[in-house]
């Protein structure tokens, strides 16, 4: 089976945590300290409400990577800023994959008439940091020793990136599952 990019699905939940653990695990990636269970994970993406996308990456029949968007805060004038993630199973990085992955999460965003994209990086992380400003991401603030993880106090910054214009009032969001399905296929296309 080829590549693809899929919308995600709860049946997905225990190839996401398999993905994601080792980033808890072993690196400063991220500040969580314990690795979510399978079903924790199925609960995030149920929390989404379908108004979030969860995009996979399929490989041979095997999820080697997601990204996904979450609300940047929960109070509702945040409500047109998403923030995004994204993770990849060693066997899944390489040759543009979390490039096209990214690409077609900020696509469905823009479709959904979000209006501004919010990445958050453990630093140091070169990686992320460039594969964000490689898709237009700039740095709007970096926070100082802001948790401690893998005995060391880390630094966070936080990187930005447009996706639509301010209007006023803003447009409705559409939730990822109100989406044309022509919309979600041209975004998860490989290019």
């Amino acid at each position: 089976m080829p590549e693809r990019l899929r919308l995600a699905r709860p049946e997905d939940a225990s190839a996401i945590q398999a993905v994601y653990a080792p980033y808890v695990e072993t690196t400063s990636a991220n500040f969580e300290l314990v690795a979510p269970t399978a079903a924790e994970m199925e609960r995030r993406m149920g929390e989404s409400r379908g108004l979030y996308p969860w995009i996979a990456l399929d490989m041979d029949g095997r999820l080697e990577g997601y990204a996904y968007a979450t609300a940047w805060r929960p109070r509702a004038a945040y409500g047109w800023t998403v923030e995004t993630t994204i993770y990849l199973s060693p066997t899944g990085r390489g040759g543009g994959r979390s490039r096209r992955l990214y690409s077609a999460l900020l696509a469905i965003l823009e479709a959904q008439q979000f209006v501004e994209a919010v990445g958050t990086i453990a630093l140091p992380n070169r990686e992320s940091v460039w594969l964000h400003e490689s898709l237009g991401y700039r740095c709007v603030g970096i926070g100082k020793r802001f948790g401690f993880k893998l005995g060391e106090w880390r630094d966070v910054g936080w990187w930005s990136r447009p996706l639509a214009a301010r209007r006023t009032p803003p447009p409705t969001t559409i939730p990822v599952v109100e989406l044309d399905s022509r919309v979600i296929e041209e975004a998860l296309a490989f290019l």
